[in-house]
């Protein structure tokens, strides 16, 4: 069963369950749509936000462990903070401006491509377009952390080793390495304390598996990794005996077809656990994430896909465990998307997936505007519901 609501001009990038479930929110080029999800099955629409200081779109968001507050960055230096209580009553921006830097109009500062909060809910990690990594002290309204150039590319995203503890993070850029980076060293040297070493593209997207020790990357060589840290390559290797990576000359993923897609080469480095293929990481920053431990005890990783698919690998197996297909009118090559549609491809992108903490229900964002709602049952089923009233 599916239906299809057009609610939008915009499309819909981000979209998370919150940690204990009872909440969605979902981000689109110009607003954050929040629903009540107490009931998996029967979403009620709480509001709409307006979103500021947008520069393209709502690049990252967060909501914290009390489910207080919600973040947002949107390629400015500033992290918009809402109050999820009063909503539209509290809507306060952290400048994420490096001290030393000189202030050269409105958006001076880093560009800030992904946010996350610490397990405290003391602090907000993030990372820039300019690779570097910021961490902001909401105590003290400033930024106390920076490490610049902690990658020679823009940072796609950055999550914490541990939710619960702020001395690990991972960090995912677009030239193709993963790092991990120890906050007790930071400051010495600002060095990582260890790379991973096999994405032959940009890296989309970084998910932990929130034990400190396993962590999930999606590249835009269409490759799916997980990782374990005590498997990393050591800096000082990476940094004097690295061997070329394998990359598609001019290759762009926002518009093109990857060239390799058949022909990767396993790195002599690559030391990733696993390597999931079958999915599409084109046309936007395709995110990927652990399953959740309540339900399935973290035994699969998915992502969502420029088709519009859901993939499930098995973390048992190494295999496909379960591939969900796009449905009603988006499945078609006509996608209500006008750049989107001229590039020739089928369906609208399953951008963000997110599946609820208790319940076989996941969710994944389009750009047909809209959110679908899918049911692991053993009849699949999957409805849309507007983002944006």
């Amino acid at each position: 069963m599916h239906k299809a609501h057009t609610v939008s001009d915009t499309r819909v990038y981000g979209g998370r369950f919150t940690s204990r479930g009872g909440l969605y929110y979902c981000s689109s080029q110009s607003d954050i749509a929040l629903f009540n999800t107490q009931d998996p099955y029967n979403w009620k629409k709480i509001s709409t936000i307006e979103a500021h200081d947008i520069s393209w779109t709502v690049t990252d968001m967060d909501v914290d462990v009390n489910e207080q507050y919600l973040i947002y960055s949107s390629i400015s230096p500033y992290v918009h903070l809402v109050d999820l209580e009063t909503l539209h009553g509290k809507h306060e921006r952290l400048h994420f401006q490096v001290q030393g830097e000189a202030d050269n109009g409105w958006f001076a500062g880093p560009a800030l491509m992904s946010i996350k909060f610490s397990g405290d809910s003391r602090e907000i990690l993030g990372g820039s377009k300019g690779g570097q990594i910021l961490i902001y002290d909401m105590m003290q309204n400033t930024v106390t952390t920076v490490v610049q150039e902690a990658h020679d590319d823009e940072i796609n995203s950055v999550c914490w080793a541990n939710r619960e503890s702020s001395n690990l993070l991972f960090t995912g850029s677009d030239d193709c390495f993963v790092k991990v980076w120890d906050r007790r060293a930071l400051g010495k040297n600002n060095t990582p304390s260890g790379v991973f070493i096999g994405h032959q593209e940009g890296v989309t997207n970084v998910a932990s598996k929130g034990d400190g020790l396993y962590l999930a990357s999606n590249g835009k060589d269409q490759l799916l990794k997980v990782w374990d840290i005590r498997k990393m390559n050591d800096f000082e290797t990476f940094a004097k005996k690295l061997k070329p990576l394998r990359r598609a000359t001019n290759f762009d993923y926002r518009g093109q077809s990857y060239p390799l897609k058949n022909s990767q080469t396993k790195h002599s480095q690559d030391r990733s656990v696993f390597t999931f293929k079958g999915h599409g990481v084109l046309s936007t920053l395709i995110r990927c994430q652990f399953s959740p431990i309540e339900t399935t005890g973290q035994r699969y990783v998915y992502t969502g896909s420029s088709d519009g698919k859901i993939h499930i690998y098995d973390l048992l197996t190494g295999d496909t465990a379960m591939t969900l297909p796009q449905y009603g009118p988006a499945s078609r090559r006509d996608c209500n998307d006008y750049y989107y549609r001229n590039m020739g491809r089928s369906g609208c992108p399953a951008r963000d997936v997110s599946w609820h903490p208790h319940y076989p229900v996941l969710a994944s964002t389009s750009f047909d505007q809209t959110v679908k709602i899918w049911t692991l049952q053993s009849e699949q089923k999957v409805t849309s519901v507007p983002v944006i009233s």
